[in-house]
């Protein structure tokens, strides 16, 4: 498999995982930040390894990074993402 496909099912699992604790174990209310934080990986991270999985391009122009960065930085925001949910 390629590692963007690797990338966007640990995401998957990372962001399942991260909202199925939160609910269960989570005292949320109307001021927990574990909603906006579960949004805002959703959209920044799981839609853009998903619209690059899909094969479209990353820009027009020659984009000064490369789909490994971008694998990096997901794998990156999964850990902060698994780090906020268990503080």
């Amino acid at each position: 498999m390629p590692d963007i496909i690797i990338a966007l099912i640990l995401d998957v699992i990372v962001l399942g995982g991260s909202t199925s604790t939160l609910l269960k174990y989570g005292r949320l209310s109307a001021f927990h930040p574990a909603p906006i934080y579960l949004f805002f990986h959703f959209y920044t991270m799981t839609l853009r390894i998903l619209v690059l999985t899909l094969g479209v391009p990353l820009a027009v122009m020659p984009a000064p990074f490369s789909i490994g960065e971008i694998i990096r930085a997901t794998l990156t925001f999964d850990a902060a993402l698994v780090g906020a949910t268990f503080i």
